[in-house]
């Protein structure tokens, strides 16, 4: 138990790490980074120091919730059987998005709309209940193979011809669990490994952002530095600091749309992943702060943070930000419980590393998404499971 969370705290050091470094950029620069790259910061240095402490309170929390279910026991199923079962679904579900995605365009970033055939359109209602990237992490878990840095490619470029650089996201922390790996035992017993990423981390990320915003429509020709490329997009990313900030230091701008925002946005955002996309309030906070400085995107959002959702929550009423609270936090303790179900043992190191992102990204959205593709994953699985226990007890049926 202990060797398998050196991998899940390495996990929550990264997302730590990503917070503190552009909490640090903000209070030695002055200026933000990620989503808000460049733009003047008017808070103070203690307020900085809040915002910080807000950005990095969910993973903390999750954490703690991640330790509880470490002391609780679940069944485990034969891994070669279980791992056989992934292999399979992952590889089918693999050519499935890849088919769906080349033509029809289903599952790229930033495209709300798309025309499949009736025949085959039910069955992309269901499928797209089911993450991919979720269902790839899992499979990278589990996997017992010669060739899976080959799959893991093939993942990766399914992510990248989707509009989205999540997924190397996912494949890092799949291969952290799976290999337990510490960045202090990985930064000193692979120094030159380090040393050269460190080298061409500027043409990699300044690569995957051109291929990703010429998918989404939103490139735009320019010259970024190393430290715009590393500290102010990919840094920026993976971390919701900026972009609490920018509630904090334009608070006013909130408060002045309260009135037009529906007070179950965030419930209803979190149910929109089971009902579909039509009971979502047009005036959501994701799409209030990508309009921060004038426009009118619809399609198109910032994300908010776990604290900014609750704190635009307790400015419409502390009771319904109680209430978001509440989803959030059964919405969690049902994602572990659904992960031990699954049956191997890095389930609970599964749901703890994959419930980070949206502890990140505060979209009510994405911890929907998120439960309901793991209880799909489990109950497909499960269903492979009961027929295989059906068939064993028919041969034994005829061998009597």
């Amino acid at each position: 138990m202990i060797q398998r969370s050196l991998g899940a705290r390495t996990c929550l050091y990264i997302f730590l790490f990503t917070a503190f470094v552009s909490y640090l950029n903000a209070l030695l620069g002055g200026k933000f980074n990620g989503d808000f790259s460049g733009v003047n910061i008017n808070l103070d240095s203690i307020q900085l120091l809040g915002v910080f402490i807000l950005t990095c309170a969910p993973f903390l929390f999750l954490w703690y919730v991640y330790s509880l279910f470490n002391r609780i026991k679940f069944k485990e199923l034969d891994a070669g059987q279980l791992g056989f079962r992934v292999s399979v679904f992952f590889k089918l579900f693999v050519f499935w998005s890849f088919f769906v995605t080349i033509n029809y365009g289903v599952g790229i970033m930033a495209r709300s709309e798309y025309n499949v055939p009736a025949a085959i359109s039910y069955i992309i209602y269901f499928t797209n209940r089911i993450d991919v990237f979720y269902l790839g992490v899992l499979f990278i878990l589990l996997y017992q193979g010669r060739v899976l840095f080959f799959w893991i490619f093939i993942l990766c470029v399914l992510g990248v011809i989707r509009g989205g650089i999540g997924v190397f996201l996912y494949v890092s922390i799949a291969l952290i669990l799976r290999y337990n790996i510490t960045l202090g035992k990985f930064f000193f017993r692979r120094p030159l490994l380090c040393f050269l990423a460190l080298i061409i981390s500027p043409f990699v990320v300044d690569s995957l952002f051109y291929i990703r915003e010429l998918l989404r429509g939103d490139y735009i020709n320019e010259q970024f530095t190393f430290y715009q490329l590393i500290i102010g997009k990919l840094i920026g990313r993976f971390s919701s600091f900026s972009n609490l900030g920018m509630i904090f230091q334009n608070e006013g701008y909130f408060l002045q749309n309260i009135f037009i925002m529906d007070q179950f946005y965030f419930v209803k955002h979190f149910f929109s992943a089971f009902i579909g996309q039509s009971i979502i309030p047009d005036v959501i906070p994701e799409r209030l702060l990508i309009n921060i400085f004038g426009g009118d995107l619809f399609d198109k959002s910032y994300m908010v943070g776990l604290s900014g959702n609750m704190y635009i929550s307790s400015m419409i009423s502390p009771t319904i930000m109680m209430i978001n609270l509440i989803l959030i936090f059964i919405s969690v303790i049902c994602t572990f419980i659904v992960a031990g179900l699954i049956g191997f043992k890095y389930s609970r190191e599964y749901a703890f590393a994959l419930l980070l992102y949206p502890c990140m990204s505060g979209s009510a959205q994405e911890f929907a998404k998120l439960l309901l593709s793991m209880l799909f994953i489990m109950l497909i699985l499960a269903s492979c499971n009961i027929k295989l226990k059906i068939k064993r007890g028919f041969a034994r049926g005829e061998r009597v």
